[in-house]
């Protein structure tokens, strides 16, 4: 018994129990702010394995918890758990090694959320006390999240030239509003990055009327679009070689962007 518990084998799981106890405790307070209580996270040692278990329990609209497998969570509570574990594992390295760092940089991460779920991430990454953070993003769920991010920027594209304008869709308060174009951008106290249906900056400036013109043009096209069902729009997308995933927010601006 003294030999299994205090011998190497021993000493090693209790340190690994000890900090993945450490770990699942700021998972789970994650998971919980990125699903209003609905996701709860455990995390499990499975000694005969050497491996990190996940447990998942997900509240019903009755307020009783159903066990669920992670290969049953929908797209959107994929990305808030694993959200919610890199999250977690960044604190652990900066408590248990001093690692840290004042740039956060998350790349889809709002992929497959729906608008509560967008708004929950901003409200979380608002409040995590870094000093910048860069979402890189092609799309929201709803105009209305533009305000909570602090600006947006966003890429444009047509042909082989690509640019980035900085602060687009700044309203005169400085916060972030929703561009008067087809553009899908965020952030959380920095700037993101989108793709978007805008004159190649390689080109020479259009005059005012042409601008008006083209931006009419490509509001005309996206209303359009938007009136067109989800199977519609993939098709569509499927046409133009491109990717079929996401919101049908995250097909309307994939399709504008192909410049086709």
């Amino acid at each position: 018994m003294l030999q299994e518990h205090f011998g190497k084998r021993g000493v090693q799981t209790l340190i690994y129990r000890i900090a993945l106890s450490q770990l699942e405790r700021s998972a789970a307070r994650y998971a919980g702010l990125l699903s209003a209580g609905r996701l709860q996270l455990g995390l499990d040692f499975d000694e005969a394995a050497r491996s990190i278990c996940k447990r998942v329990r997900v509240r019903r609209e009755d307020g009783s918890l159903a066990e669920r497998s992670v290969s049953q969570l929908s797209g959107g509570e994929w990305r808030r758990l694993g959200l919610a574990l890199s999250l977690a594992f960044a604190d652990f390295a900066k408590q248990r090694a001093g690692l840290g760092c004042n740039l956060l940089v998350l790349d889809e991460v709002m992929q497959h959320m729906d608008a509560e779920g967008q708004a929950a991430m901003a409200q979380l990454l608002g409040s995590l006390g870094i000093d910048s953070t860069l979402v890189i993003a092609h799309g929201l769920a709803s105009d209305s999240l533009y305000g909570a991010f602090d600006a947006i920027d966003v890429v444009e594209k047509r042909g082989d030239a690509s640019a980035v304008r900085l602060s687009v869709g700044s309203g005169a308060d400085g916060v972030a509003s929703a561009p008067s174009y087809p553009a899908r951008a965020s952030s959380s106290s920095a700037s993101a990055l989108a793709p978007a249906r805008l004159a190649s900056p390689a080109a020479a400036p259009p005059s005012a009327s042409e601008s008006q013109t083209e931006s009419s043009a490509e509001i005309a096209a996206e209303k359009a679009l938007r009136q067109r069902t989800v199977p519609q729009l993939k098709a569509e997308a499927r046409r133009l070689g491109l990717r079929l995933g996401g919101t049908k927010s995250e097909l309307v601006a994939r399709i504008l962007g192909s410049g086709d």
